[in-house]
């Protein structure tokens, strides 16, 4: 039987998966419940049900309710083997990595029509904005450059403020070598919505995997990797550096 990826990726609409409550843990439908909000319930439903259908998919089992803990507020498995996790979701669409090897992160973004370059200013290290005013496009370099570097302090657990500012990356070539590591990367679904992805340790390309009616199917994406290049003193949003 064929070893699973070391890194997979999972991703899904949350109108598919925010009324699969039958996939939630005893202690996860109270909380479901006391959420006021119904896009709140419906992504909180559709992130535990994603999941949990993934965690299946990876081990040969059907999904069930298994327990989760909260480690900072994000769902971690009991047992030092265990699956690594990271949940993301934004708009209407959920997405999770599940990591064999180490911790893993992911994130994902919806455009909001903020201009990005206010943001930009604020949070990135003077030379990020520099390589982003050189982008043909500085809202979609933007976006990506946003959710590597949520994605990337999720799975090492740097403060996200920190890597924001002080973690440099850059794009690698497209066309990648046969024996290529990789342990960051981006990818854009659509116009409006961005994926980054991190891995703990690199490894090959993770697969990616979207759900459609009754299961998962493999989508063909065109990952844009990224290396780490040097980091830089974070500064405070008023332009001091941290001490």
């Amino acid at each position: 039987m064929t070893a699973p990826p070391a890194l997979q990726l999972f991703i899904a609409t949350t109108d598919a998966l925010g009324g699969r409550t039958d996939l939630l843990s005893a202690d996860e439908l109270p909380r479901l419940q006391a959420m006021s909000s119904n896009r709140r319930r419906t992504q909180f439903c559709a992130g535990r049900a994603l999941l949990r259908l993934a965690l299946g998919h990876v081990r040969g089992l059907p999904p069930q309710p298994w327990p989760f803990m909260l480690d900072d507020g994000r769902p971690v498995l009991a047992g030092r083997q265990a699956p690594q996790l990271s949940l993301s979701h934004s708009g209407g669409h959920v997405a999770c990595a599940i990591s064999l090897t180490g911790r893993c992160g992911i994130d994902l973004q919806a455009d909001t029509g903020r201009s990005p370059r206010g943001i930009a200013d604020t949070f990135f290290a003077p030379a990020d904005v520099d390589w982003l005013e050189r982008q043909p496009d500085f809202a979609r370099a933007f976006q990506a450059l946003w959710v590597l570097k949520e994605a990337w302090a999720k799975a090492s657990g740097e403060p996200l403020l920190a890597v924001l500012q002080g973690v440099r990356f850059e794009p690698l070539p497209t066309t990648p070598t046969p024996d290529r590591m990789r342990q960051v990367g981006t990818w854009h679904p659509s116009p409006t919505l961005s994926l980054g992805w991190a891995a703990e340790r690199p490894g090959a390309a993770p697969t990616l995997l979207g759900w459609e009616t009754d299961g998962f199917v493999p989508m063909a994406a065109a990952f844009t990797d990224w290396r780490r290049v040097d980091s830089v003193p974070p500064t405070m949003p008023n332009g001091r550096e941290h001490p």
